[in-house]
């Protein structure tokens, strides 16, 4: 019996009224399965990871930069799946577009799968992204990077050489769309990110997003 279906349609009516906690998780990091208005939630013990605030950044994120807007998209790349919050928002935009999902966390991955219905348009993989983008032969028209440690940003995504690759790996006038926390303080730590991405933006919420398009010349 899988996920969804141990949520019985009490538990969805109560769920209007207060959050329920559906699975919890205390190893390598927390994390919380929460029902909330019908919706699955994904939270760290400092952060929300999928759906909820999360995902109200990301629309205000692809709002900003006209993502929704933009044509000829076919190939899209999302570094840290969780719940697939980027995929719900542009699958319906880009409906013959081709998603490709890495989400390195074994629960996050079998607890989607379990909880969602097969789909054509995602390839879903259980892999750390440095190895995939590392092994990566395919190319993209957008590369979303959210990946994080509850609100920690893991070291190796710092480092020029997977900036390098993630760049390699897109198409002419694809993107890169990096989210950080406002709270980890990217451009105090490592100062010379500004010299890599073309702009970043403050969302309403505390997510920061950085943005760099790779232009044809």
């Amino acid at each position: 019996m899988n996920e969804r279906e141990r949520i019985s349609w009490f538990q969805k009516v109560l769920s209007f009224l207060f959050p329920i906690v559906l699975k919890e998780i205390y190893s390598p990091v927390y994390l919380q399965f929460v029902l909330k208005n019908n919706k699955i939630l994904l939270n760290t013990q400092h952060a929300n990871q999928s759906n909820g605030t999360l995902k109200y950044a990301l629309h205000h994120a692809f709002s900003h930069f006209k993502w929704y807007e933009k044509t000829n998209v076919n190939q899209i790349l999302i570094l840290g799946f969780g719940l697939g919050s980027a995929f719900d928002l542009l699958s319906p935009i880009y409906p013959n577009a081709k998603f490709v999902g890495i989400e390195n966390n074994e629960a996050i991955y079998n607890f989607y799968q379990n909880i969602k219905p097969y789909n054509s348009q995602l390839k879903l993989h259980l892999i750390d992204a440095q190895d995939f983008i590392t092994q990566c032969n395919d190319s993209f028209d957008l590369i979303l990077i959210d990946i994080f440690n509850d609100e920690e940003i893991p070291n190796f995504i710092i480092h020029p050489s997977f900036w390098e690759q993630c760049h390699q790996a897109l198409n002419p006038n694809g993107a890169l769309l990096w989210n950080t926390l406002i709270c980890n303080q990217i451009e105090t730590k490592h100062p010379k990110i500004h010299e890599y991405f073309d702009t970043f933006w403050d969302t309403i919420t505390s997510n920061r997003f950085y943005w760099k398009g790779k232009y044809r010349v």
